[in-house]
């Protein structure tokens, strides 16, 4: 059934009344055009000084108050031919503060959390703390850079900082701009006093209406806040660590000039703020910078107390070696993509040298014995092999699921177990190992030219030693052959 148009007038009073009043509807014929479909090419961009690529181990977007001003740089790539002079961007900055990410965090892990906290950390991804708005005409190159301001005055609140310690930050980039709309509705009636009739008048206006882009959704993968959603790049703040002191005992560092152990007492304090330290020593005396991969590393754990309270660390380090060192002062923080970072403040560095176990020659002569008379073996090849040292600790492995006890290895500290040095003897049958370190070796004397079987034996080192390798061939009944019999001798 079709609605019938019926168009009505009525009027009120007459020539002589006071006031007339006249009345008319009008049905007006909509004649609206389809329009065309509008495209808004949203640019495209990489950042600096943030990242989209939330669970990368990355450092770049890590910032510290070493540099007040905190700024993003837009490289854009694609789709700039949008960025007219009537083209506003936006820039949402979400701030997830340390107090309620870790609290919920701790008791999400713990068992103990509630809907509540991780409600606590989405409110806060879901509401701009502050909104940056600017003109795109400024943007005239490829290349452009904002400054997030260090304090800021939300909407209807005191002004506040925007940057804490240990805090996570969100900022969501989109655009304004204008979309053409068309108005068209049809005809329009207007009273032409001069001829007393309605002219008909088509009614169109032509216009605009802002519309801002949509920007992508991310959904927390990692598992603590699995589910949480958030919007834009992120990067993390961190206020940097106090510098550690080493200089600790009468103005000097504990660990430094030729010590009386390898396993040198560390000293340090200024560190309440840290979360942990680390140690870091490299036995190239040369490398002031701490670079490259020739470097140990050992992390400490916090100690509590104040600034003034000296913290301590003892560690087993390469006998008989100059090394220089530097301690660290670490905070870190594990965001919600579950990457861990860290900014670590370091001390000056010191020299020290460890003590030596004991460094001696090994030493002797190799000798061969026929017919009652002994000569002077040379070209003979005496081989040692490092059984153990004295500067060594001992490893153990054990498993609850087997009844027998493990059986244990001793390893030196400076890793010369299992090694071997050769020489040969000399016109003389003499050979030297000079400046060894101390310890149990295997000595093992070959020679090729006459056909002896080798002979093999245990020294302990503990001094300058001279040993004599005698082979032996016995004579009587029975009939020896070169090699059967030898023996060692010291001197």
């Amino acid at each position: 059934m079709s609605i019938s148009k019926v168009e009505k007038s009525i009027t009120s009073g007459d020539e002589n009344s006071v006031s007339q009043t006249f009345f008319r509807n009008k049905c007006v014929n909509i004649n609206a055009e389809p329009t065309s479909v509008f495209n808004f090419e949203v640019p495209q961009f990489l950042i600096g000084g943030a990242t989209y690529n939330y669970y990368s181990q990355a450092t770049d977007f890590i910032s510290t108050n070493l540099n007040n001003i905190k700024t993003l740089t837009y490289y854009y790539t694609a789709n700039t031919c949008s960025l007219s002079g009537t083209t506003k961007a936006y820039y949402d900055i979400y701030k997830l503060d340390y107090n309620t990410y870790i609290t919920a965090k701790n008791n999400i892990e713990s068992g103990s959390g509630t809907t509540s906290d991780m409600d606590s950390v989405q409110s806060l991804l879901n509401s701009p703390l502050y909104t940056m708005t600017g003109m795109t005409s400024a943007i005239t190159m490829t290349a452009y850079t904002i400054t997030i301001p260090a304090e800021i005055k939300p909407p209807g609140a005191y002004k506040t900082k925007l940057f804490d310690d240990k805090c996570q930050y969100f900022v969501n980039t989109y655009y304004e701009f204008d979309k053409p709309v068309d108005l068209t509705l049809g005809e329009k009636y207007s009273a032409n006093t001069e001829t007393g009739l309605y002219d008909i008048i088509p009614y169109s206006s032509a216009s605009t209406v802002s519309v801002k882009s949509e920007t992508n959704t991310h959904i927390v993968t990692a598992s603590t806040f699995s589910g949480v959603a958030l919007k834009g790049v992120f990067f993390v703040y961190f206020t940097a660590p106090n510098k550690p002191n080493i200089d600790v005992l009468d103005g000097q560092p504990a660990v430094t000039g030729v010590l009386n152990t390898y396993s040198p007492i560390f000293a340090f304090n200024g560190t309440s703020d840290g979360d942990f330290y680390k140690l870091q020593v490299s036995y190239d005396i040369t490398n002031e910078n701490f670079t490259g991969t020739n470097l140990t590393n050992f992390e400490i754990q916090r100690q509590d107390g104040d600034d003034e309270y000296i913290r301590t660390y003892s560690i087993a380090l390469t006998p008989n070696t100059s090394f220089i060192y530097r301690i660290g002062n670490t905070k870190y923080l594990e965001n919600i993509f579950q990457v861990r970072h860290s900014v670590t403040s370091w001390s000056h560095f010191a020299q020290a040298q460890t003590v030596s176990d004991g460094n001696f020659n090994l030493s002797g002569n190799v000798y061969y014995h026929y017919i009652n008379s002994g000569s002077t073996l040379a070209g003979a090849s005496i081989s040692i092999e490092v059984l153990s040292t004295f500067s060594n600790v001992d490893l153990e492995a054990d498993t609850r699921t087997d009844a027998t006890i493990s059986g244990s290895t001793s390893r030196g500290i400076d890793s010369l177990i299992g090694t071997v040095y050769t020489t040969t003897t000399d016109a003389n049958g003499y050979f030297v190992f000079s400046g060894i370190t101390g310890g149990n070796y295997k000595i093992t004397a070959s020679d090729p030219s006459w056909g002896f079987l080798d002979e093999e034996f245990n020294v302990i080192l503990t001094e300058n030693t001279s040993v004599n390798v005698i082979f032996d061939v016995l004579w009587g009944n029975t009939i020896k052959t070169f090699g059967d019999f030898g023996h060692l001798t010291f001197l």
